[in-house]
């Protein structure tokens, strides 16, 4: 007889402690379930990720062969040379290198040969402050030369490019020129060295340097 109320205690005192328990247990259990979700997530965009800058990667690598592989094809053909030439290019705050000279015509400049090797001349000059986009042409001679690419060539000194917004050079389709594209950074004041790299196509029997 005394069996029944002691079960009775002992049925209450279970169900209290799983009431008191089944919070925790679902809480818990929905945590896990998220964190199970957080971690799908995270696996499937970091391998989304990985395959997108893998594939980057190796478009970028294979242009940069391919173009190496054509410009090393073209400098072996006969008429196709190319020209590692010096330019110098400074603000109007700075003093030009004496023997170059500053030009101030857009139309002066001009890429041969001197005692210094492959030069661009007179000096490229920019207006001390100003971040206007400036722009220079450059013949190359002879005059029976034509352009084919040009590109410059990454400087030993990072802060060289770092003071400019924009610095580019393309050749004039089928022309002897090429356009030298500039814009400063504001408040700069420069004075570097560059090369420009040009490949030339000649029928005027001349070595490149």
């Amino acid at each position: 007889m005394a069996a029944g109320p002691h079960r009775s205690h002992l049925s209450l005192a279970v169900a209290r402690y799983v009431k008191r328990i089944l919070p925790v247990a679902i809480a818990v259990t929905a945590a896990g379930v998220c964190c199970i979700i957080a971690a799908y997530f995270c696996h499937f965009y970091y391998t989304l990720y990985r395959q997108a800058s893998t594939n980057l990667e190796q478009s970028v690598d294979s242009r940069i062969k391919q173009l190496q592989w054509d410009v090393e094809r073209l400098a072996k053909q006969r008429h196709f040379r190319p020209i590692r030439a010096r330019v110098f290019i400074s603000t109007t705050d700075k003093q030009p290198v004496d023997w170059l000279g500053a030009g101030t015509n857009p139309s002066e400049y001009q890429l041969g040969q001197s005692k210094m090797g492959w030069i661009i001349q007179p000096e490229l000059r920019l207006p001390a402050g100003s971040t206007a986009l400036q722009e220079f042409k450059i013949n190359l001679w002879p005059l029976g030369t034509r352009v084919m690419v040009a590109w410059i060539s990454p400087p030993g000194q990072p802060e060289a490019v770092a003071a400019f917004e924009t610095f580019t050079v393309r050749p004039d389709e089928g022309t002897n020129s090429l356009t030298l594209t500039v814009r400063a950074k504001p408040g700069v004041s420069v004075k570097h060295e560059f090369t420009v790299v040009v490949l030339r196509d000649s029928n005027d029997g001349q070595q490149s340097d």
